[in-house]
């Protein structure tokens, strides 16, 4: 007999990529925070037993890298908390990884806006100004 990776006994290890995460997301943070946590799960890689060694995740602004952003996770972890430079738009990219996956795209993404602090506006009066009463002296 023979295995292939579609009749492959429990007995073998599973020789096949993994997939992107599932459900990524951003946190709900204030519209102008610059600390981000982004959250996602495994389940299509749990459901098909497919096994994770290692998570990556990292941030990109217009294309690159944000310096210092690149975390390398453990296989079970479903967040990453970054601190991002300021305002902008920004992609959060993780990608799953095993043995198989190098020439396997596994990346997941999501993109993000972080709005310039803009201040308050001013609120306009509820009611006309009234003219103060004179005082006897």
């Amino acid at each position: 007999t023979f295995t292939t990776m579609d009749n492959q006994s429990s007995e073998l290890p599973d020789m096949r990529p993994p997939k992107p995460v599932d459900n990524i997301s951003v946190g709900s943070p204030e519209y102008n925070a610059t600390t981000i946590t982004v959250t996602w799960s495994m389940g299509e890689n749990t459901a098909e037993g497919l096994i994770v060694t290692s998570i990556t995740a990292k941030v990109e602004l217009n294309n690159t890298e944000v310096e210092g952003s690149l975390q390398t996770l453990g296989s079970d972890e479903t967040e990453a908390t970054f601190t991002l430079p300021g305002p902008g738009n920004y992609v959060f990219v993780v990608s799953t990884h095993n043995e198989y996956s190098a020439s396997e795209d596994t990346v997941a993404v999501v993109a993000h806006t972080v709005e310039k602090t803009r201040p308050p506006p001013t609120p306009k009066p509820t009611q006309p100004p009234t003219q103060p009463k004179p005082t006897k002296a």
